[in-house]
This record gives structure tokens, sequence and C-alpha cells, in this order.
């Protein structure tokens, strides 16, 4: 059953499946939304490696819908947590691409969903 502490987990799984789509029709685009430089998004060996990253990133989005609609919540969770670990990881190499505030974001994200996912709070 539908909870307000459901809603976290819902919106990273919806934007996971839908923002993975992107890549496949403008990767340009993806890379841009994703916060890189404009001598990144132009690179079309950069282009191909975002699509590949979407396609990854729209199944781990499905297995968030699938976990979710299974009731299992403690799955959602320990997913979250992972992708606490992503989001930590994205703003370093943001940090790394000189995009300071893009990376300041990501990690704050990635920490609060982590620790969403870390203290259960989607299983209650």
């Amino acid at each position: 059953m539908f909870a307000l502490r459901h809603i976290p987990a819902l919106g990273i799984a919806t934007t996971l499946t839908f923002g993975g789509m992107i890549p496949l029709y403008n990767g340009a685009d993806a890379i841009s939304k994703f916060g890189l430089p404009e001598r990144i998004s132009s690179s079309e060996p950069a282009q191909v490696i975002m699509a590949a990253n979407g396609v990854r990133n729209t199944a781990l989005g499905l297995a968030i819908y699938m976990l979710y609609l299974q009731h299992m919540f403690s799955a959602v969770d320990t997913t979250l947590v992972c992708l606490g670990v992503v989001g930590l990881l994205d703003g370093y190499i943001c940090l790394g691409q000189g995009v300071r505030r893009t990376a300041a974001v990501r990690a704050i994200a990635g920490v609060l969903f982590g620790l969403w996912g870390l203290f259960g709070m989607t299983a209650g």
C-alpha cells in the first residue's frame, strides 16, 4: 500500500527509468543535463557511453519499480543506499571536471537518498 514515505524511492525510480532514455535520442543534451561541460557533451564517443549508461539507469529504475510493486521495501532501501554511493561518485567525477556546483548537488543528493535507504525509511 502506498505511503508518503515511498515518494523518494518512486521519484528516483521515475528519474532513472525515464531520464535514462534521454541519451538514446540526444546524448549531448543528456551529458549537459548531467552537468558536465560542453567540451564533453560535444564528444561523440562520450555520447555513446552516456547512452550505454542510460540503458543501465533505465533498467535500474525499472528494478526499483518491480521491487516496490512486490512490496519488497527493504530491498528498495538497499538499492537507495547503493545509489547514494553512485551520487557521491558522480559528485567526485563532476568535481574532477571543474563543475563544482553540480558536484555538490549530486553528492548531497546521493548522501540524502543513501541515508533514506540506510535508515529504512521506505520500509518504515
